[in-house]
């Protein structure tokens, strides 16, 4: 049977887990943005820097070698375009946003 003490104790440690858990939760949120637009950029510059070298005319094994190629980039950058879109918002940016409306709502303009 446990007493009231460790209890409180117990219930202390998980929210402050909690709070914790959050706060690295919003930054691995925001780390994994940045990691998904520099993907971004290096797909940008290896489409720049590949473009001129592959063949996509032909029948040959270059050319489906260089569409293969192609089709990988674009799915690439299609899902670190959608991981970029489509990233939920943390509480920090709606606590900015309800401070932003009230503000709004104190104004007598």
């Amino acid at each position: 049977m446990m007493n009231n003490e460790s209890f409180c104790n117990n219930e202390i440690l998980f929210f402050v887990g909690q709070t914790y858990s959050n706060r690295n939760e919003e930054v691995e949120g925001e780390t994994m943005r940045n990691r998904c637009i520099l993907c971004l950029f290096i797909c940008g510059a290896l489409l720049y820097y590949a473009l001129p070298q592959l063949t996509l005319h032909g029948n040959s094994l270059a050319t489906y070698f260089s569409w293969s190629w192609l089709i990988f980039l674009f799915m690439a950058v299609a899902g670190n375009l959608a991981a970029v879109l489509y990233t939920p918002v943390t509480k920090q940016h709606r606590q900015k946003e309800q401070v932003q409306i009230r503000k709004k709502l104190r104004s007598y303009d």
